[in-house]
């Protein structure tokens, strides 16, 4: 008779954690995250793979470094030199969500949402690589990329919350850490570029 008490009161128990656990999770979310998680939930349901917008003179110098964008197509991204704050604009009409730099090929990988793009340094040539998907065939809209040996990473903000490594010719993200919380939100990602610590 004991037992028959115990087996209820343990899932009451169990049912208040997880339901005190997601109330948690979703209050502690700021507006940004918030936005951010909207935008790659929408990304992944009707992926869309942009036509190949303006740009204006892509080009690089090994003087500049530095590799920034923004998700917004009206603003274009630079390369950067930041010990003279020099800037030199890259490309405009594509939003970059997250960017990663592939120094053997010399190529930068970038996305927006579930599409990956690449740029090979000084070649002035955006081009589309497809949607990223999953090994179901799913869209994975990726919020950051990190690049090191050979291997493309990507982060996502909603679920599977996890870091991936995306296959660069299949673009089959398959989970590489998954995250022990899901109130993690890891919307940058980087590699040592010696050791390969993410």
């Amino acid at each position: 008779m004991k037992q028959f008490f115990i087996l209820p009161f343990l899932l009451i128990c169990v049912s208040s954690l997880i339901l005190a656990q997601n109330s948690s999770t979703i209050s502690n979310d700021s507006e940004e995250t918030l936005r951010e998680q909207a935008l790659a939930l929408a990304a992944e349901q009707t992926p869309i793979l942009n036509t190949t917008p303006p740009f204006a003179g892509l080009m690089a110098e090994p003087t500049h470094p530095l590799f920034i964008g923004v998700d917004d197509v009206t603003v274009p991204a630079y390369f950067g030199n930041p010990s003279t704050n020099e800037w030199i604009q890259a490309f405009v009409g594509y939003q970059v969500w997250g960017a990663a730099y592939d120094n053997v090929n010399d190529i930068i990988y970038f996305n927006s949402g579930t599409v990956l793009y690449e740029y090979a340094v000084g070649s002035g040539i955006v081009t589309q690589l497809g949607t990223i998907t999953d090994p179901s065939n799913a869209a994975q809209s990726m919020v950051a990329l990190a690049f090191y040996n050979g291997t493309l990473y990507g982060t996502k903000n909603i679920a599977n919350e996890a870091v991936y490594i995306i296959n660069t010719t299949t673009l089959v993200a398959t989970v590489y850490i998954d995250y022990l919380d899901a109130s993690f939100d890891f919307n940058g990602l980087a590699a040592d570029p010696t050791t390969g610590y993410l």
